[in-house]
C-alpha cells in the first residue's frame, strides 16, 4: 500500500449507491479517500491524476470496453479492481476483476475484501517474483481455458503430479491462488487473449 490512506475510485452511475457505500464504510476503520466516477472515461482520467490503490466499479461501465480496461490494468498492475455487482454479467467480463462485492454484502465483508485486496500484492513482493517458465506458461494457458489437471497432463504428455507441481510454482511466482485471478493475469500479460477465454 502506498501510504496509510487508501485511495479508492468508486465508479458507479447511481448517486444513491455511491453515497450508500461511502456511508456504510465510514465506520469500517479504513482510512479511505474516495474519488467518485460515473463513467469509465472518468476512471481513466482519475488514475492518470491520482495515486489510486483500488477501483470499485460497476461492470456495466466497461461493457464493450474490455480492451481499454485490459490496457489500463497493464499500465499499473498495483491497482486492484473490484466489481460492484447487482446484475448478471458474462464470465469473461467478470474474470477481468480481482474480486466482487454485491449490494447485499455487509459493510464488514466489503471492508474485509478491501483490506485483503490492498495487502495481498505489495509492490515489494511483486519485485521479488520470478518469471514463469515456458512449461508453466503452457500449463497456465490450459488451466485458465478450463482444462483439468488430468486433461492438462494428457495434452502436455506429463504426469498429473507434474501439473500440480507447476500449478504450485505458478501460484508462488504470481501470488495468485484463484483461477479467475490467474485468468486476469494471463490476459494482462498477453499470455492469452480475451477471445480465447470466451471460447
Amino acid at each position: 500500500m502506498r501510504n496509510s490512506q487508501i485511495h479508492i475510485i468508486l465508479a458507479e452511475p447511481s448517486p444513491i449507491v455511491q453515497t450508500g457505500i461511502v456511508e456504510l464504510l465510514a465506520k469500517s476503520g479504513l482510512h479511505i479517500k474516495w474519488y467518485e466516477a460515473d463513467s469509465f472515461a472518468e476512471v481513466q482520467r482519475l488514475i492518470k491524476m491520482e495515486a489510486i490503490n483500488l477501483v470499485i466499479i460497476n461492470p456495466q461501465l466497461v461493457v464493450n470496453l474490455e480492451k481499454s480496461l485490459q490496457n489500463l490494468r497493464s499500465e499499473d498492475e498495483n491497482i486492484h479492481w473490484i466489481a460492484l455487482v447487482y446484475a448478471m454479467y458474462d464470465t469473461p467480463l467478470m474474470a477481468m476483476f480481482d474480486g466482487s462485492v454485491h449490494l447485499g454484502d455487509s459493510p464488514e465483508a466489503i471492508a474485509s475484501l478491501i483490506r485483503h485486496s490492498i495487502n495481498e500484492d505489495k509492490p515489494e513482493d511483486s519485485a521479488n517474483r520470478q518469471p514463469l517458465s515456458e512449461r508453466e506458461i503452457d500449463v497456465l494457458k490450459l488451466l485458465v481455458t478450463g482444462f483439468s489437471n488430468k486433461e492438462i497432463a494428457d495434452k502436455l504428455a506429463i504426469s498429473t503430479y507434474t501439473v500440480i507441481s507447476h500449478r504450485k510454482n505458478i501460484t508462488q511466482k504470481t501470488g495468485i491462488k484463484s483461477v479467475s485471478g490467474l485468468t486476469i493475469y494471463a490476459v494482462v500479460k498477453g499470455i492469452i487473449t480475451l477471445n480465447s477465454v470466451a471460447e
